[in-house]
């Protein structure tokens, strides 16, 4: 079954976050946070706000208010997914913490395709937790899927990013729909330039990796941006277009709950959001384009404290890698 049937998805990490985990709840918690509960409960029958809980984790050993979401950004072809993040929400310390996962990162299986992208496209969901937790021992609690459609419409609903373009951007491949012309410096971007922004790769040294840093970046500056009082009159367009972009497990209570602690947390604290991918190399075996992943690195990036979301730590053990 495919998820999503846009004919012309835009690859970008960025917006896949903002869309997935902020603005799911954001069009939801403006209304948590700013209408009266009784309100609140008429505008959705059956819902008591005062039951609004965090998400009881499944998972063993986790630790006080952490919750982990996977965010895939789904391709128009076959359900796979352009993009994978892990984002760590921590009510008790008021963090946001952000773990990429490269599409080309190669896996332990049988498949030929040896991609973690093409996880989902062969076995669904289940077969993607599986390999997720497979190179990272970590178990999401809930999943979000994105298309991209109407998701630069989001950026122009709120009147653009401001963003300091880190180096001329330019490029042009017709067969993508890719058409990219952006100047150094300081500058807004509206929806279409922020795509541009996001999906620009070919001036990095490490293409994707280089990409994903970038993204990561712009993603530190939106939330901030986003998420101000001077957007609650548009919550009501910000949620129509959320709801043609995003499909997830989330309840509407835990959109609530996680959307109030979002808009409530100081997100101008240099510690706020913490972001990182999991390293490895470059690898091409018979010419097909993989990121064999480096467990001794990889080891310490999953046990920093910001991206570890248990009480114990993460082992090579616990992981089933794929060294090529």
């Amino acid at each position: 079954m495919k998820l999503f049937g846009d004919k012309k998805a835009k690859k970008n990490v960025l917006l896949i976050i903002v869309s997935g985990i902020l603005l799911v709840a954001f069009s939801i918690a403006l209304l948590g946070e700013f209408v009266p509960n009784n309100v609140l409960e008429q505008l959705l029958p059956g819902t008591i706000v005062e039951a609004f809980t965090p998400i009881k984790s499944k998972d063993k050993d986790r630790k006080p208010g952490v919750t982990v979401t996977l965010i895939a950004g789904m391709q128009k072809a076959g359900d796979l997914t352009d993009v994978l993040i892990l984002v760590m929400c921590n009510t008790e310390t008021d963090q946001i913490s952000m773990l990429s996962i490269p599409r080309d990162s190669m896996i332990k299986t049988d498949r030929n395709n040896k991609k973690i992208n093409n996880a989902h496209a062969r076995g669904g969901e289940e077969e993607l937790l599986d390999e997720i937790k497979g190179i990272t021992g970590i178990t999401p609690d809930r999943v979000v899927y994105v298309n991209l459609k109407g998701v630069e419409k989001i950026i122009d609903a709120v009147d653009g990013v401001t963003y300091d373009v880190p180096m001329d951007m330019k490029y042009t491949d017709p067969t993508q729909d890719l058409y990219i012309n952006l100047t150094k410096g300081p500058q807004k971007l509206n929806g279409n330039q922020s795509l541009q922004l996001l999906r620009f790769r070919s001036g990095y040294a490490l293409a994707d990796i280089g990409r994903i840093n970038t993204q990561q970046n712009f993603l530190k500056e939106a939330l901030k941006q986003i998420v101000q009082l001077k957007n609650i009159g548009k919550v009501g367009t910000i949620a129509s277009l959320v709801s043609e972009s995003v499909k997830t497990d989330y309840s509407i209570s835990e959109m609530i709950y996680y959307g109030k602690w979002m808009v409530g947390v100081n997100k101008d604290d240099d510690d706020f959001m913490y972001s990182d991918y999991l390293p490895g190399e470059h690898y091409k075996p018979a010419g097909i384009a993989y990121w064999r992943l480096d467990s001794e690195k990889l080891i310490e990036v999953l046990n920093h404290e910001r991206i570890n979301p248990y009480n114990h730590e993460i082992k090579l053990s616990d992981l089933d890698i794929n060294k090529g």
